[in-house]
């Protein structure tokens, strides 16, 4: 099973669809052979007058009872379907779904971005240069990394690129002043307080 599931999400949305509506053909089709056979012995019963092996398949091949079973597989598709469709637009929902198209939207962005317009965090995340002069907020809990990836853009901004970066930290931390005067000794710094 896990094989099988393993070569659908292989599947383009094309492949995808043509799969689906094989299978739901493959099980419409199943579902009139099985309502024939009631259908089948009922029609043997009262129109043939005997229910015996001759008489159910002379009516299972009989138009009439094929063309009931058809018309039951329809409205028991339509349904099922129906119900399906009104469970999934119950528990639809439209942020979520808005939020997931903008973020593969965005994904699609970045990958066109040409590479040397990016500053690398790591092998899965970078940000835009020209978005970095506008403005930048890096938020996070005690230990997330903050510090270091401040550091990492600033080593990047001011060695690479050779950009001037403005950095306001409303803690006041002097060990981040102290990281950033190592990377880059001519870098004004201007405390909370106003003092240099």
């Amino acid at each position: 099973m896990r094989k099988i599931k393993q070569h659908y999400q292989k599947l383009n949305k094309f492949q995808k669809v043509i799969f689906w509506l094989f299978f739901a053909v493959l099980i419409f089709f199943l579902l009139v052979a099985l309502i024939n056979i009631p259908i089948s012995l009922g029609y043997a019963g009262i129109k043939l007058k005997a229910i015996t092996w001759q008489t159910f398949s002379t009516a299972y091949a009989e138009d009439i009872c094929f063309k009931i079973s058809a018309i039951i597989g329809i409205i028991v598709v339509f349904v099922v379907a129906g119900f399906i469709g009104y469970q999934k637009w119950q528990h639809f929902d439209m942020f979520a779904y808005e939020q997931k198209k903008k973020a593969k939207r965005k994904e699609q962005e970045f990958k066109q971005i040409p590479q040397d317009n990016l500053l690398k965090l790591n092998k899965n995340f970078g940000l835009i240069k020209s978005n970095l002069t506008q403005h930048t907020l890096l938020v996070g809990t005690t230990g997330s990394g903050k510090t270091t990836t401040l550091m990492f853009l600033v080593k990047q901004l001011t060695q690479i690129f050779k950009q001037t970066t403005i950095i306001i930290d409303g803690k006041g931390d002097i060990d981040l002043i102290g990281k950033v005067k190592q990377l880059d000794p001519n870098a004004f710094i201007w405390e909370i307080g106003g003092t240099t």
